[in-house]
């Protein structure tokens, strides 16, 4: 529903109220067939109880990206709640680690690593901001706390399953924890703590890593940028499950490498030799030096579908 804000006043001294939506609680995505679409979710318990006006915002593009299409209805009526709502107390799943899956506690990382997590509930995750107390959050070093709603992706074609990313910066070399704690819809809520220590590296962030087509058909190609342009060196793709169990592991020798650089992976026996169901897989990107050297590294994510 709309909420009513004030401006500072800084430039003339004034404030003045003002009309906004940004209560989100719900963020999904899905296939489109023959024009028509359909999205369920659990409404959660944070939410304003009084019956009002809310909005959808809807965005659809083709697979190539060549077309697209968008939407809005604001005359959605949110309001109270369930005469007799089925009853859940299991909390979330929550698997976290830093830089990669299987990174969880003990690592060493450079001083911004990044965060990632997959996250999953029967009933969908809590993303509202103005959820009090049940926002997803991060605390580094028990101090420090981080905010990490706007950083909730959803899975493709699952409204229950989404995923984090977010980098950590400037951290002071020495151990450090991390604990983050994300909520149901049903207020139900799972805590992880990653310890780690920061050490001085000089291991690079591969950046603007994608890989298309995405869903993948019968091969996919990752693009990555670097910073090795003119050396040679070796690309070490490893593909994970939701809960970061590695899966397969692929390696392409690049000579003279261009950036941005590509490896294409034949995906056609996915499902046959490695019994992929569908949904997203994180995988894992790391150049190598001739010793064999992890020189840089980066994180993608690819969605099976067949």
């Amino acid at each position: 529903k709309e909420s009513v804000l004030r401006t500072l006043g800084n430039n003339i001294n004034v404030q003045m109220d003002y009309k906004v939506f940004q209560d989100k609680i719900f963020d999904g995505i899905t296939a489109v067939k023959n024009g028509k679409f359909t999205v369920s979710f659990v409404v959660p318990k944070d939410i304003q109880y009084q019956f009002g006006k809310s909005r959808i915002e809807l965005y659809a593009e083709t697979d190539d990206q060549s077309k697209d299409a968008s939407g809005v209805n604001n005359n959605i009526i949110i309001g109270g709640s369930a005469n007799t709502p089925n009853a859940d107390n299991v909390a979330p799943t929550l698997n976290a680690y830093l830089d990669k899956p299987g990174q969880t506690n003990g690592i060493k990382v450079s001083k911004n690593p990044t965060l990632y997590a997959n996250i999953f509930d029967e009933n969908g995750i809590n993303i509202n901001p103005s959820a009090a107390g049940h926002e997803i959050v991060g605390i580094l070093d028990g101090t420090t706390q981080i905010t990490l709603n706007e950083y909730y992706e959803p899975v493709f074609n699952n409204p229950n399953q989404g995923n984090l990313k977010y980098q950590l910066q400037n951290l002071k070399t020495g151990k450090h924890n991390l604990t983050i704690t994300v909520w149901d819809t049903y207020n139900n809520s799972t805590t992880s703590t990653l310890d780690f220590e920061v050490i001085e590296t000089d291991r690079k962030i591969l950046k603007n890593i994608f890989n298309f087509p995405n869903p993948v058909s019968n091969y996919t190609t990752i693009q990555f940028d670097h910073d090795f342009v003119g050396e040679s060196f070796n690309a070490n793709i490893s593909i994970f499950d939701f809960s970061g169990k590695f899966i397969m592991k692929f390696n392409s020798p690049i000579q003279n490498a261009e950036s941005p650089a590509t490896v294409k992976i034949s995906t056609q026996n996915f499902g046959k030799n490695y019994n992929l169901q569908k949904g997203i897989y994180p995988y894992s990107v790391e150049i190598t030096n001739g010793s064999q050297k992890e020189i840089a590294c980066g994180m993608g994510k690819l969605i099976v579908i067949d």
